[in-house]
């Protein structure tokens, strides 16, 4: 199991299978651009996970988070009130689950 500041990430891609029903592989990478701290490629699903800017078990998960956003509703505009909103929702979701499952 990869683990990077103890975070599991099969374990993340558990949460978002069986939360959203999404199948998406989860890599970390120190290639992406500083600006970015996660991409989505759109042709795979495949969550990239930029190394530079998340550094702990939150920022990985807030990354990631959203990225699910952008698959669970692609028609909402990156930065709008709304995707915000259900971004936060997924985040927080996701946390809950997933320190959960470190007991």
């Amino acid at each position: 199991m990869i683990m990077i500041d103890g975070i599991k990430l099969l374990r993340l891609k558990e949460i978002i299978q069986s939360e959203y029903g999404i199948e998406s592989d989860i890599n970390l990478t120190t290639m992406l651009l500083d600006d970015d701290r996660a991409l989505l490629n759109t042709i795979t699903d495949e969550i990239l996970v930029n190394g530079n800017q998340c550094k702990g078990t939150d920022d990985i998960i807030e990354a990631v988070a959203h990225e699910v956003a952008h698959l669970v509703k692609p028609c909402l505009k990156d930065g709008s009130e709304k995707f915000n909103s259900l971004w936060t929702e997924i985040f927080k979701h996701m946390s809950r689950l997933y320190y959960a499952g470190e007991k």
